[in-house]
């Protein structure tokens, strides 16, 4: 299958590019590099009979092969298919982020970093490993920068976990949900508070734009 389901959790989709060998340009580009540009990816499905479309999600591209098939015309060329996961499925098994125990931030910057998910050798499977392992890493990476002091209000977090590490959310900065991986830079460790007023408050631009300027003085 070129473009679906793969299973109820990975989808397929083929570049873009009719006629001579798919490249990585334009919307080929954006998608395979939507992670590191911090750029949210969504699904939505068309029914043929009524026209309309249903979201079905968002998608987190955890890599890409390419193959050989046919041009509009009818000549061979090289394709890419992209590799898709759901978002939340991501979120939702990430339990990745138990098992790492460094607090060092250097180390959680190089293991939120990692690629590796362009390997062609690799399964689906193991791609998913290292996507999970890039979005625990990135989250434990706020949580340790943020040294228990929430990110935007500079306020203690409010309690401690069971494990009596304090707790705070981790918030997407430049995205607009806060699932998957993403890079260390654009993610904020922040209380509940903060995290609804980024998100519905009426002046929920501005306080990101504010908290975004706040998080890059830390990471210069």
């Amino acid at each position: 299958m070129d473009t679906g389901w793969q299973d109820d959790s990975t989808f397929f989709y083929t570049g873009e590019g009719q006629i001579g060998n798919q490249v990585f340009k334009e919307g080929n580009k954006a998608l395979r590099d939507h992670v590191a540009n911090s750029k949210d990816v969504f699904l939505f499905e068309v029914n043929p009979e009524s026209g309309l479309h249903t979201f079905k999600g968002q998608l987190t591209c955890i890599g890409y092969h390419t193959f050989i098939g046919p041009d509009k015309n009818g000549h061979q060329r090289s394709m890419i298919r992209f590799e898709f996961e759901m978002t939340d499925k991501i979120s939702n098994e990430m339990q990745a982020d138990s098992v790492i125990d460094s607090k060092d931030l250097s180390e959680l910057r190089m293991l939120a970093s990692s690629a590796g998910t362009e390997d062609s050798s690799l399964t689906i499977k193991e791609r998913k490993i290292i996507v999970r392992s890039r979005a625990a890493a990135v989250r434990k990476y706020a949580l340790v920068r943020s040294n228990g002091i929430c990110e935007a209000c500079d306020a203690t977090a409010p309690f401690n976990t069971p494990n009596g590490d304090p707790f705070l959310e981790v918030h997407h900065l430049t995205r607009l949900s806060d699932g998957g991986p993403d890079a260390p830079e654009h993610v904020a460790a922040i209380c509940p508070n903060c995290h609804r007023r980024v998100h519905y408050s009426s002046d929920a631009n501005e306080y990101n734009s504010k908290l975004i300027n706040k998080i890059a003085l830390k990471e210069r």
